[in-house]
């Protein structure tokens, strides 16, 4: 089975092997039993310390610059909801039981779903 990606950038769409759906921006493959999929990318200009961006992209083990820093995003992002989950948590433990918490009404009617399931 062969895999297609599309990159769709700038409202436009790019790929070998595709034809353009008439009805819309939907693509089906011209290769008989290939699958497609599209990554939405955007294509910037930034402004990288050199330093960083090698040492990024050897500790990553990425090839290239644009999927180190792809990488380090989405760790970053990653990390970033976590420690709000947490901060999340510890306010509803810190809370639990006061006025703080959340209405009773709701609260009861979560824990009936999960001893039902």
């Amino acid at each position: 089975m062969t895999n297609l990606m599309l990159s769709e950038s700038y409202g436009g769409v790019f790929g070998g092997g595709l034809e353009k759906s008439p009805g819309g921006p939907a693509r089906t493959p011209a290769v008989p039993g290939a699958q497609a999929y599209i990554v939405c990318m955007k294509r910037t200009n930034l402004v990288l310390d050199e330093h960083l961006l090698e040492e990024l992209t050897r500790v990553s083990g990425e090839r290239t610059y644009s999927r180190a820093v792809t990488k380090a995003m989405e760790d970053y992002l990653r990390r970033h909801r976590e420690r709000r989950h947490a901060e999340i948590a510890a306010f509803a433990k810190e809370h639990a039981g006061t006025d703080l918490d959340l209405d009773g009404d709701l609260e009861e009617a979560g824990i009936e779903v999960v001893v039902a399931s």
